[in-house]
């Protein structure tokens, strides 16, 4: 097990300008900085290309389905939705699980609604709630 542990360890590691990093917090701050550039998006104006591409894709939706779609959500109907969700799925960066949210519904329902409304009214959906972990698995 001691020989096994031994195989899994990084020792060092070469960064951009190829000088060899052997500190632990040099190799930790360079392995953030990597992994931020790449999975960070840049912040670029799409509209113009996005249009260009929407142009060539068909139109499946009538108006009426369009409009319930852009209906304000009443409280009843976010309820509904978190009550048929799978309640002990993969939690969030939060750690919570979608059986918080069904518990803590009678005292949380309220923001989950005007978090929902936010994000339909702006079009924009906070950073927050799409953020993922990344973990990194030694491979011998």
């Amino acid at each position: 097990m001691i020989q096994h542990k031994q195989q899994n360890r990084i020792f060092s590691l070469m960064d951009q300008q190829g000088n060899r990093l052997t500190q632990k917090e040099e190799m930790e701050n360079m392995l953030v900085q990597y992994f931020k550039v790449l999975l960070t998006e840049p912040n670029i104006i799409r509209g113009d290309n996005i249009n260009k591409i929407i142009q060539h894709i068909p139109n499946l939706m009538s108006r009426d389905q369009n409009l319930a779609l852009l209906r304000k959500k009443s409280k009843a109907k976010v309820e509904e939705v978190i009550r048929n969700m799978v309640r002990n799925k993969a939690p969030g960066p939060d750690g919570f699980t979608v059986k918080f949210f069904q518990v803590t519904w009678s005292f949380l329902g309220e923001d989950i609604v005007k978090l929902v409304e936010e994000s339909r009214c702006t079009k924009i959906m906070r950073l927050t709630l799409n953020s993922t972990f990344l973990a990194l698995t030694p491979k011998t």
